[in-house]
């Protein structure tokens, strides 16, 4: 496997992280009355009914992070169809 290779999947590793920890910081700032768990659209079409100003800034930056991570695979599948990830080119 290239150091390049490797350096993608450490990225991606790390991106994953990040979004974890930004949800558990999102989770401080819910609004009253809301609970943890169980609301599957409070990323993207009700996040404003569920979080404060604080966790909305939570949620925002995990969506910038979510397109990060799709330009990391993106380059992780050309990556693997040039051949560099098998060491072929």
């Amino acid at each position: 496997m290239s150091i390049l290779v490797i350096l993608v999947l450490l990225a991606i590793t790390l991106c994953c992280i990040a979004g974890i920890v930004l949800q558990f910081y999102a989770w401080r700032h819910l609004k009253p009355g809301i609970p943890r768990y169980g609301h599957k659209d409070s990323m993207f079409r009700k996040r404003a009914d569920y979080y404060t100003e604080d966790g909305m800034r939570y949620i925002e930056m995990q969506k910038k992070l979510t397109y990060v991570m799709f330009g990391l695979f993106v380059v992780f599948i050309v990556l693997i169809e040039t051949g560099v990830a098998d060491g072929t080119n």
